[in-house]
């Protein structure tokens, strides 16, 4: 009935197809993973000030009532970034809970941890073929 998905060979692919490549499995990350925590995808933008780096306007993947989140997804290693630092302090502004959305095979700095631990932050691993997600530390 279905056809076995051929396996992509990223190198023979072009560069601009690589990077095409790319940005359709991160948009099908964040998508599924959108779907398996029932997020409506309510847009907001929000500037927010960070000491000697300014002001920048941020637009979190997943805003609640209840929470704020980040979803990274291609991204091997992850380090505490700017991004995150802003999404982390409008979480605590606004009082919500802050959640990070890795891919099973992302691994985080000793940093991000650090902060994620230091402002009562959750990390999620999720696995959109297994269609499951579990927290990485308590």
């Amino acid at each position: 009935m279905y056809k076995q998905a051929k396996k992509v060979n990223m190198a023979k692919l072009s560069k601009v197809a690589r990077g095409q490549f790319v940005n359709l499995r991160g948009h099908i990350f964040e998508e599924s993973a959108r779907r398996y925590i029932d997020d409506a995808g309510r847009v907001v933008q929000v500037g927010i000030d960070l000491p000697r780096k300014g002001r920048k306007f941020i637009q979190p993947d997943i805003y609640t009532d209840e929470l704020i989140g980040e979803i990274k997804s291609n991204t091997k290693k992850l380090d505490l970034t700017d991004q995150i630092q802003r999404e982390m302090k409008l979480a605590r502004m606004e009082n919500k809970a802050f959640q990070l959305m890795v891919a099973p095979e992302t691994r985080l700095t000793p940093r991000l941890q650090r902060a994620l631990f230091e402002a009562g932050g959750d990390v999620y691993r999720f696995d959109p073929l297994q269609w499951r997600m579990w927290k990485v530390f308590d």
